[in-house]
């Protein structure tokens, strides 16, 4: 397949993710933070802070969290224009929170704390060691904390299994090692590939081989 066919079909099938809580696998990188937020509403505690480096899964957590419980999500940038009147909340890359962004979410808070409600909130950065706003800090610091980690190839294994059986897409092992060893190793990355591998494959009809990935990996410069 020519490289300008390749290019086409990966700008005709772009990859969305799927934040849906079917799609969430728990695995042993995750399990910990999986445990104590659907703990969260059952256990009295009005915040849980989950935090880990980009690219482990902490958005996929707090929109399963949502999905599970019909808490709101927030992403950091739509903070300032939210006015809290419900009970449970998820706010996501708190890392990224402005001035402003940092007072919002001390009212969030506030609210979900006077309602009995529950607030869960994603980072890249353990809320001890980030410059926040000494009331926000306090509050978040109340509240267990819990780390997510960069998932191991076992996990990126299992999951490219499941993305593959989901898709009834045939991913042979030494296809898999190829993609782990020379690619982002990022669930978000991933499933965009074997998004893109299925579409080619039902597209050319053809099986997925080692030159095909290839040629995906070339196309789209994350070759490593």
């Amino acid at each position: 397949m020519t490289n300008s066919k390749i290019s086409q079909l990966i700008l005709q099938f772009p990859h969305q993710p799927d934040y849906s809580a079917d799609n969430f696998l728990e695995l042993p990188f995750n399990t910990e933070a999986v445990q104590k937020s659907a703990n969260l509403t059952a256990s009295g505690a009005n915040v849980l802070v989950v935090y880990g480096p980009e690219s482990c899964g902490k958005t996929h957590l707090l929109r399963k969290w949502c999905q599970e419980t019909g808490a709101v999500y927030v992403a950091a940038d739509a903070l300032k224009d939210t006015t809290p009147t419900e009970q449970y909340y998820a706010v996501d890359d708190i890392h990224m929170l402005d001035l402003l962004g940092q007072e919002q979410l001390f009212h969030v808070f506030n609210h979900v704390k006077g309602a009995g409600g529950a607030l869960l909130v994603g980072s890249q950065t353990p809320p001890a060691q980030m410059a926040l706003i000494p009331e926000l800090k306090s509050r978040l610091l109340l509240g267990e904390q819990v780390a997510m980690q960069v998932p191991q190839e076992v996990d990126l294994k299992m999951l490219l299994v499941k993305w593959a059986q989901d898709r009834q897409l045939v991913l042979e092992k030494t296809v898999m090692d190829y993609l782990l060893s020379r690619c982002e190793r990022s669930p978000h990355v991933l499933e965009g590939l074997v998004d893109r591998l299925n579409n080619l494959s039902l597209s050319e009809k053809r099986k997925v081989t080692i030159p095909l990935v290839r040629d995906i990996l070339n196309e789209q410069n994350i070759l490593i």
